[in-house]
């Protein structure tokens, strides 16, 4: 169709809202990275992470990002902030 697109996969970083104790939490960049690339490691190219690529003339961009976002969690049983 022509519409450039921008493929980003995203680690969210400190998480509290994620944590149950099982889980290790993300606290940086370089961390998700590291894990991004060890998850797709044999299914997912290395090289193709922070390129952009031409597909038939239209450009496809594949990041990789993280963020903090505060997220204010509520229970679904008693409303009261999590």
């Amino acid at each position: 169709m022509g519409t450039p697109v921008v493929l980003l996969y995203l680690g969210f970083l400190d998480a509290q809202e994620m944590e149950d104790g099982s889980r290790i939490l993300l606290k940086d960049y370089v961390q998700w990275r590291r894990c991004l690339l060890a998850r797709s490691k044999g299914t997912v190219p290395e090289e193709i992470w922070d390129k952009t690529f031409d597909v038939n003339g239209t450009p496809l961009t594949i990041l990789i990002g993280s963020a903090v976002v505060g997220i204010h969690a509520r229970s679904a049983s008693d409303r009261a902030t999590v």
